[in-house]
């Protein structure tokens, strides 16, 4: 847009998905971003949305001022609320966040249920690939390698961003040793290591690439994975 920025406008703004499909991306919804908000410094004025994440900018904002102005006007919601997507959107975040508590709850059994649910929905609302890398995570949890190892390949593949891949290459090489196949092991323990050099700017990845020069020089079928649940992308 060209022109002054307005409180309305930048509403607007912060619905914009345009640049993404999934509102589970890692930069929209998840456990450590805060809710949608304006601020406008100018009047002192803040507009904090009144929905919870991921479809908290589609909803209404109510106004705070330190202003002149005390009761600033509300922001209207955006017209997908109360529509069938954002249903089916309310529906999978709901199964995906009971997946979560109960990994971290250590019921992994039941999470890997609930994560199987939401990635075999048609057309999917969540990111598939992120979903399968806490699938993954559920069933190593649950003691089933195969099953893990044959979800984390939708993890591992191209269309998974790289934050989804080097937790999915980790695991699935951990998978692979429990499986006995020592070669994946110490093919995927490399493509996570890969992965991890190719992005310097990201300093999280310190125990992975650790975990994954110990899997190059042995096999490690008892190791947990250095990733949590929050890799799923939970949007709270």
């Amino acid at each position: 847009h060209v022109g002054r920025l307005t409180p309305e406008l930048a509403a607007e703004v912060l619905r914009d998905r345009s640049t993404h499909p999934w509102p589970n991306a890692s930069n929209v919804g998840n456990l450590f971003v805060l809710n949608a908000a304006i601020v406008h410094p100018a009047s002192r004025t803040l507009w904090h949305a009144t929905t919870m994440q991921p479809l908290a900018p589609f909803g209404a904002y109510e106004g705070f001022s330190l202003g002149a102005d005390a009761s600033p006007p509300g922001l209207p919601p955006s017209p997908l609320l109360g529509s069938g997507d954002e249903k089916r959107q309310r529906a999978s975040i709901e199964r995906t966040r009971r997946a979560l508590h109960a990994a971290l709850e250590e019921r992994p059994a039941e999470a890997a249920w609930l994560l199987e649910d939401v990635l075999a929905e048609v057309p999917p609302v969540l990111d598939p690939t992120r979903i399968a890398l806490g699938l993954g995570w559920a069933k190593l949890g649950a003691g089933d390698a195969q099953g893990a190892f044959d979800v984390l390949a939708v993890a591992t593949g191209a269309e998974a961003d790289d934050d989804v891949r080097i937790d999915g290459f980790s695991m699935r090489a951990l998978a692979a040793d429990r499986l006995g196949r020592r070669q994946d092991a110490v093919s995927l323990h490399a493509a996570a290591l890969a992965l991890v050099d190719a992005h310097p700017e990201w300093n999280v990845y310190g125990p992975t690439r650790a975990l994954a020069q110990r899997g190059l020089r042995e096999a490690l079928p008892d190791e947990k994975p250095v990733t949590s649940p929050y890799a799923i992308r939970v949007p709270f």
